[in-house]
């Protein structure tokens, strides 16, 4: 149902598009339950990956607990990263692998869920694998794999769960049963209770 689902920027003045802060969006969440059935928030970011006794620089992505089942989005293999793995902070280090990155890191292993990847200086379990059609959440930048949000301050080494002035989540949204697009536009609870 693709016609249900909404991307969400933050504007300043009316103008521009610009992805969206942490806190921000937990406040959106909170004050749109009627008008959104569910929110996924994701950003990108480079990190080390260790194999072999040598490191390397891949692209990831953060997501919001939940996201893949939003989208629609079912695992090749394993299970997708759910909102129990994106509660504690630094606490569920599991990863969900891109489908090109299983069949060039791991040969496309049907057994790689269990497996471990080490991301920066802490080993992640793996728990799935994307479908291939799946390309994360700005296509042009395919990540290699995906985290748990719950994981981005560990992963990036700064603070960008709690800073309000640190806008670099991109939002989807799906729609509340009922609810249109242009109602969503003129409703004032999209802007209520956010800082």
């Amino acid at each position: 149902q693709p016609e249900t689902l909404v991307n969400i920027y933050e504007t300043e003045g009316g103008r521009g598009f610009n992805p969206m802060s942490h806190p921000n969006i937990e406040d959106l969440r909170k004050g749109t339950t009627q008008v959104f059935s569910g929110i996924a928030a994701s950003t990108f970011f480079p990190v080390p990956i260790e194999g072999g006794g040598t490191a390397r620089i891949v692209m990831g992505e953060v997501v919001t607990g939940g996201a893949f089942a939003l989208l629609g989005v079912e695992p090749l293999l394993g299970r997708a990263i759910l909102p129990e793995d994106d509660i504690a902070r630094g606490g569920h280090p599991v990863v969900m692998l891109s489908h090109g990155y299983w069949q060039r890191a791991f040969g496309a292993d049907p057994h790689v869920v269990g497996r471990t990847l080490r991301l920066g200086r802490r080993d992640y379990t793996i728990i799935g694998v994307a479908p291939a059609h799946y390309r994360g959440a700005l296509p042009p930048l395919t990540p290699a794999f995906y985290v748990p949000m719950a994981m981005a301050n560990e992963l990036m080494g700064v603070d960008m769960l709690s800073q309000r002035n640190s806008h670099s989540f991109f939002v989807k949204a799906r729609l509340a049963p009922g609810v249109t697009r242009a109602a969503v536009i003129r409703d004032p609870a999209i802007t209520a209770g956010i800082g």
